[in-house]
């Protein structure tokens, strides 16, 4: 079997080591096109999970191969649109507007704001829409990364059936720990155990394989909870904490109600990523059972919304939050 050269850096992206993915792709000589398209994939990747989608949007021309249009393409979907701020803050100080000038710059940036929202959305939905539509009518471009990207932005916009599609046109571990993942959200465990056992078959000890294992024993719940944990802890021992790690393993504790373990997993998950998105979602779930002030658990909230406005887990929460608002106006 030949020795994957590319294994430290796809082995960092896969564990949620997106710095240590970006460093060892960087110091990484290639030897041929393939290994530099390979190490240009998961580095950019790597960039994007970081929320810097800036950074491959502004090296990777348009006119290229199939697999930088495909990360183009994921980096516009998820690309953040946060400019208008940054006019608010500089002009808050300048000592020649007058109130009613400045009040009136901040209304007019507020509504641009709004529009901004708007377009990012409208951004985000048409590029859903398009891979949606390039699935459905068999043009999904061949090459591995495009239909892994297309599989995460269709998950990411609540269509698992349609990711699965995508998914059946690869065979690689990779794709078939997505399918994993899409299976265990359509609430198909038995699916995605079939699927796992296809993994084992090729390479049981792979991280990816090992990663599917824990997730599909948290879907099964009960005793396997506790195997999951322990496939955490082995992952760590043998590459070191990351905040994906750590979370899953706090995912394991919160369902066997250990709380305040599962709490300092996810302290320790911050101290590497404060603003990780699953591990504030975690500690937003035992904020509460551990009977922590309303404000902590907002603050958390809060932190969500802005910095994570599109993530399924924020835009459930707001449409129950404006379905809760709306709830006094149709009782009365």
């Amino acid at each position: 079997m030949s020795v994957d050269r590319l294994f430290d850096v796809k082995n960092a992206f896969y564990l949620g080591n997106y710095q240590q993915c970006i460093n060892e792709a960087q110091k990484f000589s290639a030897k041929n096109d393939e290994e530099r398209l390979w190490r240009d994939v998961y580095m950019y990747r790597s960039y994007i999970a970081q929320g810097k989608a800036s950074i491959p949007l502004s090296e990777i021309s348009d006119k290229t191969s199939l697999a930088h249009k495909a990360l183009r393409r994921f980096a516009n979907f998820q690309n953040p649109q946060q400019r208008y701020f940054f006019f608010i803050k500089r002009y808050q100080y300048v000592p020649a507007m007058s109130t009613k000038n400045f009040n009136l710059l901040t209304r007019i940036l507020k509504l641009t704001i709004k529009f901004e929202t708007f377009e990012e959305k409208y951004s985000r939905h048409r590029v859903a829409q398009e891979v949606q539509a390039e699935v459905t009518e068999g043009k999904l471009a061949n090459d591995e990364t495009a239909i892994i990207l297309a599989a995460t932005i269709l998950n990411q916009s609540g269509n698992p059936e349609d990711a699965l599609r995508a998914l059946f046109k690869s065979t690689s571990l990779e794709s078939s720990a997505a399918k994993v993942q899409t299976l265990l959200k359509m609430d198909r465990v038995d699916l995605a155990v079939k699927a796992l056992k296809k993994m084992m078959e090729v390479d049981e000890d792979a991280t990816l394989t090992q990663l599917a294992l824990a997730w599909v024993n948290m879907s099964l719940g009960k005793d396997k909870l506790k195997d999951a944990f322990y496939i955490y802890q082995e992952m760590m021992d043998k590459y070191g904490q990351t905040p994906m790690l750590l979370v899953g393993q706090s995912s394991a504790l919160i369902l066997q109600e250990k709380y305040e373990e599962a709490e300092k997993l996810l302290q320790e998950a911050q101290l590497r990523d404060a603003n990780n998105p699953e591990s504030l979602i975690n500690l937003v779930v035992i904020s509460d059972y551990l009977g922590k002030d309303a404000e902590v658990v907002n603050r958390y909230i809060a932190q969500l919304k802005e910095s994570y406005p599109h993530h399924p887990w924020t835009v459930d929460y707001l449409k129950k939050e404006d379905e809760f608002e709306k709830l006094p106006s149709r009782m009365g």
